[in-house]
């Protein structure tokens, strides 16, 4: 073997160890893997876009699918997932409320999620609603809900449903993903389009818990782990590369781990909390009043109100005797109060009730009767179920509720001698119907009208009575409320209530009356905390 020979193999063996070396360096031991059956419910590759409805025969319907189509077509996050759906167009609404049906029908997609929408018309507005579902457990994720009321055209309808997708995928508790590791370096799915500049740190998360509405399903806060930072060296357009710089144990961050809090919060120059404005070099420390806590955003309403108004009423008691003719007895100014709870047991479907007292003094209209003057005792009870019609898809915008229910409305009066004003307890069954809209663009003030007509019922009188009754009862309000905050609103209202019976047959009061009516006007103003 020459020399020359010899010398070419030490030169291959010594190239064949540094490049084995090499290798050998990038693989780097695992000491802990942190797992998350949460964190891997919200992986979502791939997204399928349900057909969208409206009420134009179709007009944004499909303009608005197929809007979506591209916009995830573009994305360098999500891939477009093919749908051959058949069967009932769902709305938003009716899948955010049953994830069964929303498992039943991605049995047959693709993708880790699907979006539905819906785009509502009125003469003075466009509502676009759309939501963002889980496949594994038919849960929503998010949803977005936006109203339009200058433009109307197909080409606002396209940029509505940019912001609204927007707003869909920033709901998600991770804003990228990382796509392989190699030694300490790392690919991840984010790069210029997503706001990624070389030197920036990226946090790799992972998330272990989420807090849902308790009744739409949507994501409202999200606990995460923080498994390490990533320094980043390089940007492309849609994918950066960065070195990791620390890590929670040695290999803790993979391939598929989450990045969150790319987006940091921002302040402008007026707020009152302005980072810039505080003094570093400061030796006391920076307070914010006594006893500092940390704040968190108050979750939304979601299970129901309770209020309570104060009232004034005038009455007054009309009364035809077969004898004695007329009796008339009334009272100008009396006070009451209200105290009413509603329970939402879904979007649409509520319970109310109702409990309300008051007390009056009426002279005593019978000639020579005594005592001269009456105490009367007002009290009111109804119970009901009513279904919500939300006309813009929103639960606190405008709406129709019609209910059935049960109500108790009585007058106690003092005994008299001789016998005059009766006590009277009218009991059955109503059917009511309440609308209510914003009257200001913020929507913070609201008006309405409220009716309750009796389908059938029945008045028991005391001491003695006058014979068979035929009751008619109507009551209608003018309602308005002030929504302070979102838990908080001032209420108003005038209440018409009116209570009229024709009598016929024998009763057992010595001169019976021929007919009688009730009629009741309350000015109320109260509070609701909705809850």
């Amino acid at each position: 073997m020459s020399i020359f020979t010899k010398f070419g193999i030490i030169v291959l063996l010594s190239l064949w160890a540094q490049f084995s070396f090499a290798q050998t360096e990038k693989k780097i031991e695992t000491s802990a893997i942190y797992l998350s059956d949460t964190d891997n419910l919200v992986s979502i590759k791939t997204i399928a876009v349900l057909p969208s409805s409206d009420n134009v025969d179709g007009i944004y319907a499909r303009p608005l699918e197929e809007e979506l189509k591209e916009i995830i077509k573009k994305s360098h996050r999500f891939q477009l997932s093919s749908t051959q759906f058949t069967g009932a167009v769902q709305t938003p609404e009716e899948l955010e409320q049953n994830p069964d049906l929303v498992s039943s029908l991605s049995q047959n997609l693709e993708g880790e999620a699907l979006i539905a929408s819906r785009a509502y018309k009125t003469a003075n507005t466009l509502t676009v609603h759309m939501s963002l579902f889980l496949k594994k457990d038919g849960k929503t994720i998010s949803r977005e809900i936006i109203k339009e009321s200058k433009s109307f055209d197909l080409a606002r309808l396209k940029s509505i449903a940019s912001e609204a997708y927007k707003t869909l995928i920033k709901t998600l508790p991770y804003d990228g993903v990382i796509m392989s590791r190699s030694g300490s370096l790392v690919t991840v799915n984010l790069g210029k389009k997503d706001g990624i500049r070389p030197g920036q740190i990226l946090t790799a998360v992972l998330i272990i818990n989420l807090q849902r509405h308790p009744k739409l399903n949507f994501i409202i806060n999200t606990e995460k782990e923080v498994l390490g930072k990533i320094k980043i060296q390089k940007v492309d357009e849609t994918l950066s590369f960065g070195d990791i710089i620390s890590e929670k144990d040695i290999g803790t961050i993979q391939k598929g781990n989450k990045i969150a809090g790319v987006e940091f919060v921002t302040y402008s120059e007026n707020s009152q909390i302005n980072p810039q404005s505080l003094q570093k070099d400061t030796k006391d420390p920076i307070a914010f009043g006594e006893s500092p806590k940390e704040w968190k955003p108050s979750d939304p309403p979601v299970f129901g109100k309770v209020g309570l108004s104060l009232g004034f009423g005038q009455m007054r008691y009309n009364t035809k005797l077969q004898s004695a003719g007329s009796l008339n007895g009334e009272s100008n100014f009396y006070p009451t109060f209200l105290l009413t709870g509603q329970l939402w047991m879904t979007q649409n479907w509520l319970a109310d009730i109702e409990i309300e007292q008051g007390v009056a003094t009426i002279k005593n209209p019978y000639p020579s009767s005594s005592p001269s003057d009456l105490s009367a005792n007002i009290s009111n009870f109804a119970l009901s179920f009513g279904y919500n019609f939300l006309i813009q898809d929103d639960f606190f915008g405008p709406s129709v509720l019609l209910s059935l229910g049960y109500g108790s409305y009585g007058l106690d009066v003092d005994s008299s001698s001789p016998l005059g004003l009766t006590s009277t307890r009218y009991k059955g069954f109503f059917l009511g119907i309440k609308g209510l809209m914003p009257v200001s663009d913020d929507q913070r003030w609201n008006a309405g009208v409220g009716l309750q007509y009796f389908l059938k019922s029945d008045l028991s009188e005391s001491p003695q009575g006058s014979g068979s009754p035929d009751n008619t009862i109507t009551r209608f309000s003018l309602l308005g409320f002030y929504q302070k905050n979102s838990r908080l609103r001032f209420t108003g209202a005038l209440d018409f209530s009116l209570y009229s019976t024709s009598f016929s047959g024998s009763g057992t009061r010595p001169d019976p009356a021929d007919d009688a009516s009730q009629k009741y006007t309350v000015l109320r103003g109260g509070i609701e905390y909705l809850f």
